[in-house]
């Protein structure tokens, strides 16, 4: 399941993802971002990943990636966190970042909540 929600406060999108994750989750997911016109167009989100099993192939990162490109031509810049804390989740993370290269999207990957705070508060965006 991925549950998202906007922190006025912080100015973050607060993701979390649990369970299983299959493929059609997060692709619609992600392609959820073409038509949402209320997140701000400099989006800073921090996934939460801890309690999460990806439920799909390596294959399945070119589409993530393709409907990533589509859903940032309706912003300036994202820049995304995720924490993850086993090492299957981190390898598919991995690979999703080696892959989506783009200088409007910056993606990395933490093992704590705070290092990525603190990654994402060094984008004065």
């Amino acid at each position: 399941m991925i549950n998202a929600y906007f922190n006025k406060l912080s100015q973050i999108l607060e993701i979390n993802f649990t369970g299983e994750i299959y493929a059609t989750d997060l692709y619609d997911f992600i392609s959820s971002f073409k038509t949402n016109q209320s997140h701000p167009k400099e989006l800073k989100g921090l996934i939460t990943a801890t309690d999460t099993i990806f439920k799909f192939s390596i294959n399945d990162l070119r589409t993530f990636n393709q409907a990533k490109a589509e859903s940032l031509e309706h912003f300036d810049m994202a820049i995304i966190a995720i924490v993850i804390n086993d090492s299957s989740t981190a390898a598919m993370s991995t690979l999703f970042q080696f892959q989506s290269k783009s200088k409007k999207f910056k993606f990395n990957i933490f093992s704590t909540h705070e290092a990525a705070k603190f990654w994402l508060d060094s984008y004065n965006i």
